[in-house]
C-alpha cells in the first residue's frame, strides 16, 4: 500500500505569486450526464514517473457542459503534448474573506465528476494529481495574502470539505493529493498538521502542499506530513534559461514545480505573475522562451517534474491572444512544450 511520505523536506521559497489564467467557459450545449459509480482495476493505478511532464488543469464546471466530453478533449490533448501527468486544480469558495466557511458551488465538480475525470486520465497512462484552490473573487485579493478570521473553525470547514475528494482519489488511486496552494499567510499554521493527519486516514497516497509567495520568500510548508511543490513565478532577466537553473538549484533536489506560466507580453518575465499588462506588445514567443528555459532547467538541475498552468475544463481551449494572453494551447507556447516534453520520452 502506498504510504504518506512523514518528515518534511526543507522549506521551499519562491518569487512571484501566482494569478490563474481567466476561467473559459466550456463550449457544450448538453447537460452534464449523471455517472455510475467507478470501480477502477488494480492495474490502472499509475507509478510516478522519474521525471513528471505535467499540464495542469483549472477544473472549473459550468452550465450546460458536457463534463465527459470536456474530460475527453483533457486527456486527448494533453497526450499530444507528449505529457505523462496531470494536476487537476477543482475550485471551492467563501463567501468572504471574513467567513469560517468554505464550501463547494456549481462551478465545483463532484467527487464523482472528478471520479469520471481520473479514470480517462489513468487508462491513457496518466499519473494524477488532485488540488483544491480557493478561489479569489470573494476572498478580495490574493490567495497568498489570505489568512482565516477563525483558524479552528476554517480549518474544520476544510476538512468536511476535503474528506470526500479524499475518499475518491484514494478509490481511484490517485498519486498525490496536494493539500493546499498558495496560503503563504497562514502556511505554518499548526492545523495543518491535523488535517494532514485526517485525510491520511482514508488516502494512503502522497500528500503534497503547493508553496508560493509574493514578494518575500515564504515559509509555508503545509504540515510536517506534506511534501513541499512549488508554484513557480520568479521574476528573471535574460537570459532565461540561466535565470531558471539559478532558481531551481535553490530548491531541494527532486522538488516538483506544480505550477508554471506566463502571458504572452513582451517582457513578461520581468513579472509572469501578472496575466494582463497594459500597454503591452503581444509577443506570443514570450511563452516559448519561458517555457523551454523552464523545462530545459528542471531537467539540468535534479527537479522531479515541471507542470504549465492550464487547460481549462472544456472541450476547446483558447489560444494566445490578446484576450487570453496567458493561454497556449494550438499555439507556439503549446509547440514549445511538447518539443521539450517530447525529448524525454
Amino acid at each position: 500500500m502506498r504510504k504518506i511520505l512523514y518528515g518534511a523536506l526543507a522549506v521551499i521559497a519562491v518569487v512571484g505569486g501566482c494569478t490563474a489564467v481567466s476561467h473559459v467557459p466550456a463550449l457544450q450545449s448538453q447537460q452534464i450526464p449523471v455517472s455510475a459509480a467507478l470501480t477502477v482495476p488494480e492495474n490502472v493505478a499509475i507509478r510516478a514517473p522519474a521525471f513528471q511532464r505535467g499540464i495542469d488543469v483549472d477544473a472549473y464546471t459550468y452550465p450546460k457542459q458536457d463534463f465527459s466530453a470536456a474530460a475527453a478533449a483533457v486527456v486527448a490533448y494533453v497526450k499530444k503534448l507528449h505529457a505523462n501527468s496531470l494536476s487537476i486544480s477543482f475550485p471551492f469558495f467563501m463567501s468572504s474573506r471574513r467567513s469560517s466557511e468554505v464550501f463547494a458551488s456549481t462551478r465545483t465538480p463532484t467527487p464523482t465528476e472528478l471520479g469520471l475525470f481520473i479514470a480517462d486520465a489513468e487508462r491513457a497512462g496518466l499519473y494524477v494529481s488532485l488540488r483544491p484552490l480557493l478561489s479569489e473573487f470573494q476572498i478580495g485579493g490574493n490567495r497568498t495574502l489570505f489568512r482565516p478570521a477563525h483558524m479552528s473553525a476554517w480549518f474544520a470547514s476544510y476538512r468536511r470539505f476535503l474528506l470526500p475528494y479524499a475518499r475518491m482519489a484514494e478509490a481511484n488511486k490517485v498519486g498525490m493529493f496536494i493539500v493546499g496552494a498558495e496560503f503563504s499567510n497562514f502556511g505554518r499554521a499548526p492545523q495543518w498538521n491535523g488535517l494532514d493527519r485526517a485525510l491520511g486516514r482514508v488516502y494512503h497516497g502522497r500528500l503534497a502542499y503547493s508553496n508560493n509567495g509574493t514578494v518575500h520568500l515564504s515559509p509555508s510548508t503545509g504540515g510536517r506530513y506534506a511534501i513541499k511543490t512549488v508554484d513557480a513565478y520568479p521574476s528573471m532577466n535574460r537570459p532565461l534559461l540561466s535565470g531558471w537553473q539559478a532558481f531551481d538549484r535553490k530548491l531541494p533536489r527532486g522538488t516538483i514545480v506544480s505550477e508554471l506560466g506566463i502571458a504572452g507580453f513582451n517582457g513578461a518575465w520581468r513579472t509572469p505573475w501578472r496575466h494582463r499588462l497594459a500597454k503591452k506588445q503581444l509577443l506570443p514567443r514570450v511563452q516559448v522562451w519561458w517555457f523551454s528555459a523552464a523545462c530545459q532547467a528542471a531537467r539540468a538541475t535534479g527537479l522531479r517534474g515541471i507542470y504549465f498552468w492550464a487547460l481549462p475544463m472544456a472541450a476547446k481551449f483558447p489560444r494566445t491572444t490578446a484576450a487570453t494572453p496567458a493561454a497556449w494551447a494550438y499555439s507556439v507556447g503549446a509547440a514549445a512544450i511538447a518539443h521539450c516534453f517530447g525529448r524525454g520520452k
